[in-house]
């Protein structure tokens, strides 16, 4: 990786370091599990909450699965 071109007054890039950052450890899960949390479908299983939109008129959440309604 190259560093950051100089700087000039040193405040923005401080002192020209290029900053590491370390990959999270934990992977994602094979399956996501979502809950009915209000009116988002939340996965529970992955280590970052996040939603999936779905219309609750035409689809449901059974057993984790999103589903969509007869």
């Amino acid at each position: 990786m190259k560093p950051l071109p100089p700087n000039s007054d040193k405040k923005f890039w401080g002192d020209n370091e290029v900053l590491s950052f370390e990959k999270t450890k934990t992977s994602p899960p094979d399956k996501h599990y979502f809950e009915w949390q209000g009116p988002y479908a939340v996965c529970v299983t992955c280590p970052n909450k996040h939603t999936v939109p779905i219309n609750p008129a035409t689809m449901d959440i059974i057993d984790g699965e999103i589903v969509i309604k007869d």
